[in-house]
């Protein structure tokens, strides 16, 4: 593995119950509009970082932070090879974007992202 595999923290994405509700919460807080938005994702743009809210992850978790990737499938692999089991199925979330969550074998939480529509 080298180690432009993982290039950085991009994203922190919340579960939610009722996506149009915390969208309108969310863009009050945040003080401007989703930059994305379907009816099972919305991304916030935070200085080139993002916030999303996830409706179909289980409400019951906490929010799990993403690290972006070069390689989706290979950071994937990687991961299941050092022990980490599927947690959140890997998804294309719209234009491309990819993510997974997997929890390592110590019980944390560990997100992937490939945004090839980031700078």
């Amino acid at each position: 593995m080298t180690d432009s595999l993982f290039t950085n923290l991009q994203s922190l994405i919340y579960p939610t119950k009722d996506i149009k509700k915390d969208t309108k919460l969310w863009t009050k807080i945040l003080g401007k509009k989703p930059y994305f938005k379907n009816a099972d994702y919305v991304g916030f743009d935070i200085d080139g970082d993002e916030l999303g809210l996830f409706a179909h992850a289980a409400i019951d978790t906490q929010p799990v932070t993403y690290i972006g990737v070069t390689d989706f499938d290979k950071a994937l692999n990687h991961l299941k090879g050092q022990g980490a089991e599927i947690s959140e199925e890997p998804m294309d979330v719209g234009d491309g974007v990819m993510l997974a969550s997997l929890q390592l074998p110590n019980g944390q939480l560990i997100g992937i992202i490939f945004n090839p529509n980031r700078k």
